[in-house]
């Protein structure tokens, strides 16, 4: 306490009298153990306290005095509760401003006082939160002026108490930003189940590691519609069997720790396969030999089998798991390794989607046994009756 300041009040204004201050009746009475005033006074007794004002004349040499009984009331502060961060999500400018509610801070710093009791009151630098000056206007829809991050400063102050006891504290705001993601590339799979219904099971997350480009700590959810986004409502997991062709989802991309969420969207496409002679005619290749073994050429077929079907490369196979899989392709001239009689089988690709079917028949190759004839001749010898060196051969008697 600052006993000084009641001098005036004690002394009616009056001037050339002399105030003292005494801890006790008698001491005041007497004029002893005055109180030190050039130093502030702590009361020894707790929240309030009974103190004995002197008044006399210091120029006048009389016993005259006056006592005055000044009663000391220690008036009760606000018990605050520093709060937490008041934190709030960055938008897609991601500039660092938001906007904030700053009165729901104010049931958590006042920790269960009764709201009633207190005036609360925001501002933007201690000082102004100290003198009570230049408070914020509209604590309901603040925006930050420090992109980020900024400290503001909230008085609360008791209106039950006479002097407007109050505190002050800090309170910090934080501007989250979104997650930054990257549009994938389509997800594409080959109308490989039921073709031509345009229809596939797509495995979602096969676009994850694209759209977070290295980020950690986010979590991915898929929707229909960016409503559903937006609110997390009725999410739809892998694999997902798409509804359209193309079709386009939302991805929900939402900070572990902040809660902060960002939407992309992916599009889901199911490529057409090509669709091939079904039946290609056989390749006959005459037995020079008559071993059973020939040389074939298999692209004489490749534009019957491609069907005048743009975009598609045909290649052949000794197997179907090398057909199905496009490993080890018959390059140039083949020979059978099947005596007689071998089946080949046939992939054909899209060159822009790498969907493939195979035939659904094989392609047949055979080798024609040639007529076997002797290596001679017995040599057919006719008499020339007129010595002239010619006559008629019957060369049909020769055949068997």
């Amino acid at each position: 306490f600052t006993l000084t300041d009641t001098d005036n009040e004690i002394t009616g204004g009056a001037s050339g009298l002399e105030v003292t201050y005494h801890e006790t009746e008698i001491n005041a009475e007497n004029g002893v153990d005055a109180i030190d005033t050039t130093v502030s006074y702590n009361n020894i007794v707790q929240n309030g306290q009974i103190l004995f004002a002197r008044i006399e004349s210091p120029t006048i040499a009389t016993d005259c005095a006056t006592i005055v009984v000044l009663e000391l009331i220690v008036e009760p502060t606000p018990q605050l509760i520093a709060p937490t961060a008041l934190e709030a999500c960055d938008d897609i400018s991601a500039d660092g401003f938001a906007t904030f509610d700053l009165t729901t801070k104010a049931s958590e710093l006042l920790n269960g006082q009764d709201p009633l009791q207190y005036i609360v009151s925001y501002y933007e630098s201690e000082a102004n939160a100290e003198a009570a000056n230049n408070p914020i206007n509209n604590p309901l829809a603040y925006t930050n002026i420090d992109d980020f991050n900024q400290i503001i400063w909230i008085r609360v102050e008791d209106n039950t108490t006479v002097e407007g006891c109050y505190k002050i504290t800090s309170l910090e705001l934080i501007v989250n930003p979104l997650p930054v993601l990257v549009t994938p590339a389509p997800l594409e799979l080959c109308d490989v189940n039921n073709p031509g219904d345009e229809q596939e099971g797509f495995t979602l997350e096969a676009a994850n590691e694209e759209i977070l480009n290295g980020q950690t700590g986010i979590s991915l959810s898929y929707y229909e519609t960016q409503l559903d986004a937006d609110n997390a409502t009725n999410p739809i997991v892998s694999p997902y069997v798409n509804t359209s062709n193309a079709q386009t989802i939302f991805v929900r991309a939402e900070n572990d720790v902040t809660g902060c969420y960002n939407t992309v969207t992916v599009t889901l496409r199911v490529d057409p396969i090509p669709s091939p002679e079904s039946d290609p005619t056989p390749i006959e290749v005459c037995d020079d030999d008559n071993d059973g073994f020939a040389e074939f050429d298999l692209t004489q077929r490749t534009v019957e089998i491609t069907n005048g079907e743009p975009n598609v490369a045909i290649s052949y196979h000794e197997t179907q798991t090398d057909a199905e899989n496009g490993d080890n392709p018959i390059i140039g001239l083949y020979t059978n390794i099947v005596a007689n009689n071998q089946m080949i089988y046939v992939r054909s690709e899209n060159t822009l989607t790498g969907c493939y079917s195979l035939t659904t028949n094989t392609l047949e190759l055979i080798v024609l046994p040639s007529p076997e004839v002797p290596t001679s001749i017995e040599s057919y010898t006719i008499c020339d009756t007129d010595d002239n060196g010619i006559t008629q051969f019957d060369l049909t008697t020769k055949d068997e």
